[in-house]
């Protein structure tokens, strides 16, 4: 799939769309339509939540709450959308997404993401997912960030090529594997790590992935926990997270 950075001014027209989908701003006095084109140019919040309400409001039958807040400083732009029980492991859903500016430029969080049991493995992350990058091609952001830590999503994020920004997280998960696992695969696994950091010392962008080809560290990876990060000023970063996250 082909993602061209598409221009766009939010208008006051577009705000008044999006409360009326149920959206409750809160946050900066700024007017919106003003705080978004200022600081956070091209991003088309009328698309991106509609999309959003759109894909997960038949996910549950429960009562929604959604929310944008707008924060002057540090500048960001957070997106909630959760249902009155998100914190149900079961029947919960909850998607927060927040964008904030660095130096570098525009950074996107991927805060939390549950789904409830029964709408889980029906595409409804990837239909997320799709819908938002292109938000984050029109605003050129420049990083992914995740905290792969509800159930599974440890093993899910390495699948989407996130790579693992802390060596001492990824030094427990290997500890773990060397507990669980027989010795032969233990070294394999061992032997990612080590060619890896042997390289990169201190490396920030370990390759998850190559633990989640490795069918055997599955289990061992639907059990961790850990920050991933895709660079999308990284032209292989960018064409695997496209490739394998969106499709």
């Amino acid at each position: 799939m082909i993602f061209s950075a598409q221009a766009h001014t939010v208008t006051s027209v577009e705000i008044k769309g999006i409360e009326a989908l149920g959206f409750v701003f809160s946050g900066s006095s700024m007017p919106v339509d003003d705080f978004l084109n200022t600081h956070f140019p091209n991003l088309d919040l009328f698309a991106a939540v509609k999309s959003i309400d759109t894909i997960l409001s038949p996910a549950t039958s429960a009562t929604k709450y959604k929310r944008i807040i707008l924060e002057d400083n540090p500048l960001k732009v957070e997106i909630q959308f959760f249902s009155e029980d998100y914190g149900n492991e079961d029947t919960g859903l909850v998607l927060v997404r927040t964008f904030t500016l660095d130096s570098a430029g525009p950074v996107v969080s991927h805060e939390f993401f549950r789904l409830p049991r029964m709408a889980r493995r029906k595409g409804i992350s990837k239909k997320i997912l799709t819908a938002l990058f292109q938000q984050y091609v029109n605003m050129g952001v420049k990083k992914i960030l995740v905290f792969a830590a509800l159930e599974d999503g440890g093993y899910v994020w390495a699948t989407q090529y996130f790579m693992a920004v802390d060596p001492m997280e990824v030094e427990k998960i290997l500890a773990r594997a060397q507990v669980e696992l027989p010795q032969a695969q233990y070294i394999l696994a061992k032997r990612v790590f080590d060619n890896y950091y042997a390289k990169n010392i201190g490396g920030q962008a370990f390759p998850m992935y190559k633990w989640a080809e490795l069918s055997f560290m599955e289990p061992i990876l639907r059990k961790s926990a850990w920050h991933g990060a895709v660079d999308l000023t990284n032209p292989v970063e960018f064409s695997n997270f496209v490739s394998n996250a969106i499709g």
